[in-house]
C-alpha cells in the first residue's frame, strides 16, 4: 500500500511540474542523427535555450516549432524550447531582459525598437542582433474588381479603407507609407479582418490594406469568393518609402499566391527575422546557421515560409547582425551593408 501511495505521489508531482510550463510549448530534441556539429563545438553539457514566437497557430509559432525541431535534431548537446509570447516587440523586450535567448521579430519593429521610438516608448532595445532573415511580410492591397478607378496605391485617395485593427501592422504601414506617397483616404474603418472583408463585400468599404505574411487567410477567402483586384505599389514608389524608412524594400508576391493574382504582385516588403542577444556565443550562432541552411528542405516541410530562406536576405535588413552571423555570411560570400556591423564588431 505504501509503495502504491509513493507511485501516485510521483505521478502527481510530474503532472505538477508539466503544468508549470504555462506559456511554453516544449519541442523535445530528437535523438541526434549527426553528432559532428556538437562535437566540433566542444559542448560537453547540454545548452538549453528558449525561442520566443507569438500566439499558438500563428506563423511565428509554426515556423519556430519547425526551427527548434531541426536544431534539436542536428545539433549535439543542444535543446531549444518554443515559447508562446506576445510577438515581435515582446520578444525584443524578453531578449534584452535575459528572459529568452532567441526570438522572431519584424524588421520594422526591430528597427524602431533599437532607437527607442514608436512601440518602445523611449526605451532603446538595442541589445538584439539579427542572425537570419527568413521570410518577408508584404503590404497587400485588395478591392473588388468593380472598383475600376483603383489601380495603384495612390488611387486610395478619397476612398473608404480598412487597415485592420488599430494596433495592427496595416495601420502602422499606412501611417508611414501614405504621407510619403501623398495618399489621403476619405475615412478609415478600424476592425478585424473578417468584419472588414464582409464590409467590403457589402460595399461599405472600398479597399483593404494590410502588412503581414502571405497568403493571409481573410484576404484569401475574399479573393476566392469575389472578383478581386490586387492594387500594386511600383518599385519606384517602394524606393521612395525605403528612403525614409529603411526597413522597407520593394518586393513581389508570386503569381498564384491568391485567386485572381495572375502575375507577380509588386509591393513593399519588410523582413521577419530571428534575433538573439549581442552576448550570445558567436560560435554557437555560426553553428546554428550552418545547420539551418543545410536543412532548408526539412524546415520548409515544417513551415512553408522557409521557402524564402536564403542567406542573401540578410543584406536587406537595416539593423545590426550578430558577430557569429557576420562571420558566417562573410564566409559564404554575402556582401553586407554597413548597418550590419554593431559596435562590438572588431573584424
Amino acid at each position: 500500500m505504501k509503495k502504491l501511495i509513493s507511485v501516485i505521489a510521483v505521478v502527481l508531482m510530474v503532472f505538477s511540474l508539466c503544468a508549470c510550463g504555462g506559456s511554453s510549448s516544449s519541442v523535445a530534441p530528437a535523438e541526434n542523427e549527426s553528432a559532428a556539429s556538437g562535437e566540433a563545438s566542444g559542448r560537453t553539457s547540454v545548452y538549453r535555450c528558449s525561442l520566443g514566437t507569438a500566439s499558438i497557430g500563428g506563423n511565428f509559432n509554426v515556423s519556430g516549432t519547425a526551427l527548434a525541431n531541426v536544431l534539436n535534431k542536428y545539433m549535439d548537446n543542444f535543446e531549444m524550447t518554443v515559447e508562446v509570447t506576445g510577438g515581435s516587440s515582446d520578444n525584443a523586450v524578453k531578449i534584452q531582459n535575459d528572459e529568452i535567448e532567441f526570438g522572431f521579430i519584424g524588421e520594422n519593429i526591430n528597427y524602431v525598437g533599437h532607437r527607442g521610438e514608436g512601440w518602445a516608448n523611449g526605451v532603446k532595445y538595442d541589445d538584439t542582433r539579427v542572425i537570419m532573415a527568413q521570410n518577408p511580410g508584404a503590404v497587400q492591397i485588395l478591392c473588388d474588381a468593380s472598383q475600376t478607378d483603383i489601380n495603384n496605391i495612390v488611387d486610395l485617395t478619397g476612398k473608404v479603407i480598412s487597415n485592420g485593427t488599430t494596433t495592427g501592422g496595416g495601420v502602422l504601414a499606412a501611417n508611414e507609407i501614405f504621407p510619403i506617397l501623398g495618399v489621403e483616404y476619405k475615412t478609415r474603418q478600424d476592425m478585424g479582418w473578417s468584419d472588414a472583408m464582409t464590409a467590403m463585400g457589402d460595399g461599405l468599404i472600398d479597399v483593404c490594406m494590410d502588412l503581414g505574411g502571405f497568403p493571409a487567410a481573410a484576404f484569401a477567402e475574399f479573393a476566392s469568393t469575389h472578383d478581386a483586384k490586387w492594387v500594386p505599389i511600383t518599385k519606384e514608389q517602394a524606393d521612395q518609402v525605403a528612403a525614409v524608412y529603411p526597413y522597407y524594400t520593394s518586393g513581389s508576391i508570386p503569381a498564384g499566391t491568391y485567386d485572381g493574382m495572375t502575375e507577380d504582385y509588386d509591393t513593399i516588403f519588410t523582413w521577419y527575422e530571428c534575433i538573439t542577444s549581442a552576448d550570445t556565443d558567436p560560435d554557437l550562432v555560426y553553428e546554428m546557421l550552418e545547420v539551418i541552411y543545410d536543412h532548408k528542405d526539412e524546415l520548409t516541410l515544417g513551415a512553408a515560409s522557409y521557402e524564402w530562406l536564403d542567406p542573401a536576405n540578410v543584406a536587406l535588413v537595416a539593423t545590426p547582425l550578430h558577430v557569429g552571423a557576420i562571420r558566417f555570411y562573410e564566409d559564404h560570400g554575402i556582401e553586407l551593408p554597413e548597418t550590419a556591423y554593431g559596435p562590438e564588431w572588431e573584424g
